[in-house]
């Protein structure tokens, strides 16, 4: 992201690195089986939808076909 100060100073920020995702999966690694991973996916995915399906009027989606859609 780029941010501009009030007095017009750019400052350049990352909202994701993959060098941070890297080393914090290799200080901390997930040590469980497949089925241990395929709960922990199933949940953390419920989590993540369920807290974007809050609306105020009807809610659609369509899905691309791609990685995160078939996921």
């Amino acid at each position: 992201m780029l941010r501009i100060g009030a007095g017009g100073e750019p400052r350049l920020s990352f909202f994701w690195r993959l060098a941070d995702t890297v080393a914090e999966a290799r200080a901390d690694p997930f040590l469980g089986d497949e089925a241990e991973a395929e709960t922990l996916l199933h949940d953390t995915l419920m989590q993540a939808v369920g807290c974007r399906m809050l609306a105020d009027v009807p809610l659609g989606a369509f899905l691309s076909g791609g990685i995160d859609s078939s996921t």
